[in-house]
């Protein structure tokens, strides 16, 4: 009974073996045929969506596998002329064996050997040129475009035929600008691969290659290509690394009206200066040399981009902020807010006042002082920030740079126990470069202020304000210290001077001799208001008022203090306290019991000797 069965099997099994060598055999004589041979090129020009054309006749093989070879590829670009897009010296393509017995062409794998891609804005030849506009993959993208401006498809899944595509990998690549020696190479030693099973599987890629003398890699994945190019949205993994920058992007992209991004981005750099040069970003001084970091959620396009919850890393620094970057000006315009766990105001200003490098030429070095690299306008927030000598807390300030104008202000902070609120502009708009500084401290210790400037013996205590004001030409705020005119105050109530002994002080002007400062140390000098005031000019100060009065004594000082080099040319008075006024200059200041002395020498070692009155003799 069961050898009808068998008799069965076996005939069915004998077809199939059958069936398997006609195949087989019939290979070579499919592929000798016209049908083939002349469908190959005419299919690669369908997949691209541009013509093809090829410099000498295909190269079968049929073992182990199906493969044709093509030498002397040329894509042509849109339009009417012979412009290659691309060209490569070998084009091979693997087939589907099943589908060419049947006498279709269906690709399992592309493989293009010093394949050159030709971009060059100003011809017309762009990554939007080089999209397919018919062939299959035109085809796909032109119908999900229709349905993605149809209202009626809104939400719905995209129509995607599943045509196979296969393995497309790059054998020593190349970008250019023109098909010509003298064309610009913008990418070069391009090796990797794209994967792409079917239109609507999702696309892989993984490529290396040179770009501005480094190496670099890139890899990505794409869940919805055909979707993306239509203009839809699609879910996008994107990394790039190098030896200068890392980085990496995981969100969604969507290619039209314009290039739009929304997703997590994350950006490191061991050497951020070198990386924006290699990314040929303008000339920014100032730029941290240490290990920099970024993460931030991030979307925009081409034209505006917004970082949220925005994290900062760099050598001794974070910050925490949003900021929202446009690139429609001739420099990008940063604005935002960030908040710093420590902000190094010097290395701020630094970089918008430094000069260029001298690698520049002179010209470039001419425009990249008259020409700030970027606009910015940030609200900055610090838990401490440090300023010349000056520490402070609690800063808020905002830093503005536009069209040659730097700007800071400090618009509340806390130092020395009070508030401190500062101003600094400096511009480069015409010659020569001008600058302000203005600075106003209140309900300040002096004594804090003392230890801050490490002379803790020599400034007096009390609560005080302090004002300073500077104007002049200057490039940096070092130079408007050095070079400005303007004025400066100070007055404190209800303190002392440390190691100022006043009886120590009248016996050594009893000696008639000079002597060091040092000599009058032990004793403090009480005060109930000590004043100041001063016109800065130059980098000297000229005295207009300093008196330090108590009940019992009063001081006065006169002169100039050339605090660039820091140096002293005083003349003062001793006497007794009297009640506050205005001294009359054409009065000697020195009458009944008051004492005159001259002070000299420098800041650190200053010395003071007596002013003798010897009277006129009158004949």
């Amino acid at each position: 009974m069961a050898s009808p069965v068998f008799r069965k099997l076996a005939l069915a099994g004998l077809a199939v073996f059958a069936a398997a060598a006609l195949m087989i055999l019939s290979l070579p004589l499919l592929a000798s045929t016209s049908l083939i041979r002349d469908r190959i090129t005419q299919e690669v020009g369908s997949l691209a969506g541009h013509r093809i054309t090829i410099g000498e006749a295909p190269h079968i093989t049929l073992f182990p596998d199906i493969r044709v070879r093509l030498k002397a590829v040329r894509m042509l670009g849109p339009g009417q002329g012979n412009t290659p897009l691309l060209k490569a010296d070998e084009l091979e393509v693997s087939l589907s064996a099943l589908a060419a017995v049947s006498g279709r062409i269906e690709f399992t794998a592309m493989r293009l050997v010093r394949p050159v891609l030709f971009l060059d804005p100003d011809t017309g030849m762009t990554l939007e040129a080089a999209l397919p506009r018919t062939g299959h993959v035109g085809k796909a993208i032109a119908r999900v475009s229709r349905q993605l401006s149809d209202a009626r498809n809104k939400g719905k899944t995209k129509d995607i035929p599943g045509r196979s595509i296969g393995t497309i990998e790059i054998v020593d690549g190349r970008v250019a600008s023109a098909d010509k020696d003298e064309g610009k190479l913008f990418l070069s030693a391009l090796n990797g691969k794209l994967v792409w099973p079917r239109l609507n599987a999702p696309l892989t890629l993984a490529m290396s290659g040179i770009w501005n003398g480094e190496s670099l890699s890139v890899e990505g994945a794409v869940a919805q290509p055909v979707l993306l190019l239509a203009g839809g949205l699609s879910d996008v993994e994107l990394s790039l690394s190098s030896p200068l920058l890392i980085a990496n992007y995981d969100g969604t992209l969507n290619r039209l009206p314009s290039l739009h991004g929304d997703g997590q981005l994350s950006l490191q750099s061991t050497a951020p200066s070198r990386a924006a040069e290699w990314l040929k970003l303008p000339f920014i001084p100032g730029i941290s040399p240490g290990p920099t970091g970024m993460k931030a959620a991030v979307s925009g396009d081409a034209g505006r981009l917004k970082l949220d919850d925005a994290a900062f890393s760099g050598t001794d620094v974070t910050a925490k902020g949003a900021l929202e970057i446009s690139f429609t000006a001739d420099v990008p315009q940063i604005a935002g807010a960030l908040d710093f766990d420590f902000l190094d105001l010097d290395a701020l200003m630094a970089a918008f006042t430094s000069p260029p490098p001298e690698t520049m030429t002179s010209n470039e070095r001419i425009e990249a002082k008259r020409r700030l690299p970027i606009g910015l306008d940030v609200r900055l927030s610090a838990a401490t920030a440090t300023l010349a000598s000056l520490s402070m807390e609690k800063v808020a300030s905002t830093v503005q740079v536009k069209d040659g104008l730097a700007v800071l202000d400090i618009s509340d902070a806390t130092a020395f126990g009070g508030v401190v609120q500062a101003g600094l502009r400096l511009s480069s708009e015409s010659w020569p470069y001008t600058g302000e500084l203005r600075v106003l401290a209140t309900d300040i210790d002096g004594k804090a202020v003392g230890d801050a400037m490490g002379r803790p013996n020599r400034f007096p205590s009390g609560t005080g304000t302090i004002s300073l004001i500077l104007e002049g030409k200057a490039r940096t705020w070092r130079q408007l210290l050095e070079q400005s005119s303007g004025s400066f105050s100070a007055k404190f109530i209800k303190g002392s001077i440390p190691d100022l002994d006043a009886g120590a002080f009248r016996k050594q002007m009893e000696a008639r001799g000079f002597f060091g400062l040092q000599l009058l140390e032990g004793d403090v000098f009480p005060f109930d208001v000590a004043e100041l005031e001063a016109e800065l000019n130059a980098g000297a100060a000229t005295i207009q008022k300093a008196e330090i009065r108590n009940s019992d004594n009063l001081v006065r000082l006169t002169g100039v203090i050339p605090y660039a080099d820091r140096s002293l040319a005083l003349s003062g008075t001793l006497g007794p306290s009297a009640p506050a006024q205005e001294p009359d200059p054409a009065s000697d200041p020195a009458t009944g019991d008051e004492i005159r002395f001259f002070v000299g020498g420098s800041w650190s070692s200053p010395f003071i000797t007596p002013i003798l009155a010897t009277p006129l003799h009158h004949p």
